[in-house]
């Protein structure tokens, strides 16, 4: 999602948060999911379940996949806290 629509600047909301030295020591993922009008029949309980299995899968050789992290964070924008509720 793009802030500041009609005005001078447009900012994404993971380059906003990226640039904030109070998140120095985090790292951002975005999961996402098909939604153009020839994705068909994919409802928020496959939207979920996509999520939860791209989570549970390194995101490079050798990296420990992101649900054995630690802490998880989510930042959800609708319908994205929905799918938290499902996962």
């Amino acid at each position: 999602m793009a802030h500041g629509a009609g005005q001078e600047h447009l900012y994404y909301w993971p380059e906003l948060v990226a640039r904030d030295e109070r998140f120095d020591r985090f790292s951002i993922y975005l999961g996402g999911f098909y939604t153009e009008v020839d994705a068909g029949s994919f409802g928020l309980e496959d939207c979920a379940q996509q999520l939860f299995d791209a989570i549970r899968q390194p995101t490079k050789p050798g990296e420990l996949p992101l649900i054995k992290r630690r802490t998880l964070v989510f930042v959800c924008t609708v319908p994205g806290g929905s799918l938290y509720d499902i996962c």
